[in-house]
């Protein structure tokens, strides 16, 4: 048995280590966020702020106040209470009432 915990706890890294690695990823995808916004259109329409601004305002809620949705459906929860998803789903909804989608199926503001 003390062979097994000694092996167990050798395979776990330490929590600085998972931290740091954390800290890069998240890093990593705020570049490519940027990166990605970079070639969205803001010079020509205001549509393109106000959906970058309120999914970014909708990804602070579950942040700053992680029990603000807690009168909504348990069946919900997922999607309110994570911030990576709500931004998400408010940028798809936003994008699509303000900016429209083609035949192809590509938004509008594309080009």
């Amino acid at each position: 048995m003390r062979t097994l915990a000694t092996i167990k706890g050798a395979a776990r890294p330490p929590k600085p280590v998972v931290g740091g690695a954390g800290f890069m990823m998240f890093g990593t995808l705020v570049v490519v966020g940027m990166k990605t916004l970079k070639s969205v259109d803001f010079d020509t329409t205001f549509k393109n702020f106000i959906v970058v601004g309120i999914s970014v305002a909708m990804c602070m809620i579950p942040i700053m106040n992680g029990k603000f949705f807690q009168f909504m459906p348990d069946w919900s929860q997922v999607l309110f209470t994570s911030p990576v998803i709500m931004g998400a789903v408010t940028a798809i909804i936003l994008n699509v009432l303000l900016n429209g989608i083609d035949a192809k199926g590509a938004s509008l503001a594309e080009g």
